[in-house]
């Protein structure tokens, strides 16, 4: 629904994920950090490593 789309980007915007006034359509929004913030996968580099070689494995198409 509409009324719900804008919800979502006014809360995008007041967590500082995206820039967007509620005057203007939803296209004119600027995406600002493009993933959730409390993912330790984008702050730990040892984190980060282990998801990408999980990732690069078949037991990730496997098992998950």
């Amino acid at each position: 629904m509409p009324v719900d789309i804008r919800n979502g980007l006014k809360e995008l915007t007041e967590e500082n994920y995206i820039e967007w006034n509620p005057n203007t359509p939803p296209e004119m929004g600027c995406i600002i950090s493009g993933w959730e913030r409390d993912n330790p996968s984008h702050r730990d580099p040892e984190e980060a490593q282990k998801v990408k070689n999980v990732a690069s494995s078949t037991d990730y198409w496997l098992y998950y």
